[in-house]
């Protein structure tokens, strides 16, 4: 088969420039080898033959004398595929390879036999380097990076080519003014959720280095840059956790969790507590458990990228050991990504499944029951970033530190991005509804079901509790002042916690009910 470039329209080029006999061409249905003849005439806008193989939609493993392509159908099939059915590279070309000969008897001549399978030359080197192109390619143009005739690629800022929550708060976006001056009552309303934890899932081995495979734009979307946070773990030093609370097993293990033989044990992570949307520099590798020191950096790294003005509910489920101390060891971080106002952090708290595990103590401290604008937030959506982006460990732990860095990362794009397009259709199509049903009295969607359910709930309990204020006129004032004080942080006494000791709940309504038959009936 011979394919002439630089002609779309297929008409006789006068100036052909023998290519290579031998071009072996990826495609959805089999390998392919071809002889391409490239353009040298006026026709054609380039004379460049890797510009000649993509204006024709073939993407080259090599700016330099290519002899290998791929075809973007088939580069967009694996995409889809590696993001959807967790297929690897090697899977997926050795399909191909197998459609193309699945007996070995194939030859291509001149090609010689290099002891594959098939007969012919494996191009399974060249196709991870396309595949690694083409998303790197990808994750440019989605961040408007391809074009910028101001900045190179290489300029690209910490976390700009991450898919941002659109849903999160940004001043200037979808911020009223003068939100910075709120009163303390409406603090909620300009708070950020983050959640905070790891996978030690996503392990990899002791297996090349970051000289040899570095990632692709270092730090650009969800990782932390390697260079400085490699530097930075480097110079801590076990540290031995003292665990007070009973029900962390995590803690067990801070120092030495799967530790020999691997260069990662794991990832920790930052992303949004409200949409689950991974955020920006909010990964990085974990070498031994979850040290505090780790997750101490990649949760200011994190910071970074959310006004600093706006307050914070930091979630974590060790957030009981975590939390102590925390505001000194931020201080002590290197000037990159050390924070200058950790005090905007409004409330550490600890996911509602997570604290089931927590003793008393834990439970009545940190429960998102008892935190001022937590709302009906569970904060476990971060495990639900875990139950897809976990399946990829088997397929990353062997490769080299760049290679997986960018195809973790590439899944959180399409995580991210699929969470976006849902947000935005929810709201799209909740608004119409709401719309449509003011004027026609139409159910809505979920978040009209959830408002008219909260406004229901909102009747009960500001009737329940004036019965409550009417029955308790002495001491209800005093009662809803802890409360209040409690909510507001000006007081330490949880009105919310049982006593440990002292006379037990049944005998107190014993001796001071004035009404024991009524009381015993009930």
């Amino acid at each position: 088969l011979r394919v002439q470039l630089g002609h779309p329209d297929g008409s006789h080029c006068p100036c052909p420039a023998a290519g290579p006999t031998d071009f072996t061409v990826i495609h959805t249905n089999k390998l392919h080898c071809v002889n391409v003849v490239f353009c040298h005439c006026s026709v054609s806008v380039t004379k460049e033959p890797w510009e000649q193989l993509m204006l024709n939609e073939w993407l080259p493993a090599t700016m330099d004398r290519p002899k290998t392509a791929s075809t973007f159908r088939t580069l967009e099939l694996f995409h889809m595929l590696s993001h959807w059915g967790k297929i690897t590279a090697y899977d997926f070309y050795m399909t191909l390879e197998k459609l193309t000969d699945n007996i070995g008897q194939k030859k291509f001549t001149p090609i010689h036999t290099s002891g594959t399978s098939c007969g012919f030359k494996s191009r399974y080197e060249s196709f991870l380097q396309l595949t690694r192109q083409w998303r790197h390619l990808k994750e440019l143009k989605r961040a408007r990076r391809g074009n910028d005739g101001v900045r190179k690629v290489a300029e690209t800022h910490a976390g700009e080519l991450a898919v941002k929550c659109i849903a999160c708060l940004a001043p200037g976006i979808n911020l009223p003014t003068g939100w910075e001056n709120a009163i303390v009552e409406e603090r909620f309303l300009y708070t950020v959720f983050i959640a905070i934890n790891a996978c030690f899932c996503l392990k990899r081995r002791t297996a090349g280095t970051w000289e040899m495979d570095p990632p692709l734009c270092d730090g650009g979307s969800y990782f932390v840059e390697s260079g400085p946070y490699c530097q930075y773990c480097d110079t801590v030093k076990d540290q031995k956790e003292i665990c007070t609370c009973t029900g962390l097993a995590a803690m067990d293990f801070a120092n030495t969790k799967y530790s020999e033989g691997y260069s990662a044990t794991g990832v920790g992570m930052c992303s949004c507590g409200r949409h689950e949307l991974v955020m920006p520099n909010g990964v990085g590798d974990l070498q031994k458990g979850k040290r505090y020191a780790n997750m101490d950096y990649i949760t200011a790294s994190a910071l970074l990228h959310i006004h600093h003005l706006l307050f914070l509910l930091v979630s974590y489920d060790i957030v009981c050991q975590w939390s102590q101390k925390c505001f000194e060891r931020l201080k002590s971080l290197p000037p990159s990504v050390r924070l200058t106002a950790v005090r905007r952090i409004l409330a550490f708290v600890i996911p509602k499944l997570h604290i089931l595990r927590h003793v008393i103590k834990c439970q009545e401290k940190y429960n998102l029951l008892y935190t001022l604008g937590a709302a009906m937030a569970d904060m476990e959506g971060i495990e639900r970033v875990w139950s897809g982006s976990g399946l990829l460990g088997t397929s990353t732990r062997e490769m080299g530190p760049g290679s997986r860095q960018n195809t973790i990362e590439d899944y959180w794009h399409n995580w991210n991005w699929q969470k976006t397009v849902s947000l935005g259709m929810h709201f799209m199509f909740s608004a119409f509804v709401a719309y449509s049903y003011c004027i026609f009295t139409i159910s809505g969607t979920l978040l009209l079901r959830r408002l008219k359910s909260a406004r229901k709930e909102l009747k009960i309990q500001r009737k329940e509790l004036r019965t409550w204020e009417s029955n308790q006129l002495q001491d209800a004032p005093h009662w809803k002042k802890m409360v209040e004080d409690f909510e507001r942080q000006n007081s330490d006494e949880n009105p919310f916690s049982l006593p440990s000791s002292g006379m037990p709940t049944l005998f107190f309504f014993f001796f001071h009910s004035q009404n024991l038959t009524h009381f015993l009936q009930v």
